[in-house]
């Protein structure tokens, strides 16, 4: 055999050998100094947000139903007057907004996302526009919610599945 077709064979042998030992020396540095953060699922906010509010319909009571799932939180519009209603908010978070998809979208709607806040606009005619979107880890989620250009009463913002948002603005604490 030459020897040049030796030494190679000599190098990749070696290579066989060092490669695993290093990889095994690697995982047991980082293991020993990494830390893993505790999950975050997107549960543990109060029970008087959960669940898709009851009266939620298109053409039903004029106003915001806001809730929260598994799947996230749900902001939707609707009105039983078939003359276009314009809502417009802002929703702020601590944590990026993210996973934000609009539901029953026409040429009008409009959402943007910057960092913490999500802002919107929909035209609605007696259907339902609406948003889902998840907030990750933070602790609390702000609400500002408007129609024709001025905050909507605290009365047509239906919140969870029976109850009604306590003012406008409004801010929902995660619980611990």
């Amino acid at each position: 055999m030459k020897r040049s077709t030796k030494l190679a064979a000599t190098v990749i042998a070696l290579g066989a050998l060092i490669v695993p030992i290093t990889a095994i020396s690697v995982m047991s540095a980082g293991a020993s100094t990494t830390t893993t953060a505790a999950p975050c699922d997107e549960g543990h906010w109060p029970a008087r947000v959960q669940g898709q509010p009851e009266r939620l319909h298109a053409g039903s009571t004029d106003g915001y139903y806001v809730w929260h799932d598994r799947y996230g939180w749900h902001l939707r519009t609707t009105t039983p007057q078939r003359s276009a209603h314009v809502f417009t908010g802002r929703i702020v978070s601590l944590d990026n907004i993210r996973s934000v998809t609009m539901v029953r979208d026409e040429n009008d709607d409009r959402v943007s996302v910057s960092g913490h806040t999500l802002s919107f606009r929909f035209v609605t005619y007696a259907g339902i526009d609406g948003v889902n979107f998840r907030v990750g880890c933070t602790n609390s989620v702000s609400f500002a919610l408007r129609q024709g250009g001025n905050l909507i009463p605290a009365y047509r913002i239906f919140l969870g599945r029976y109850g009604r948002a306590p003012h406008n603005p409004f801010t929902v604490s995660r619980v611990s």
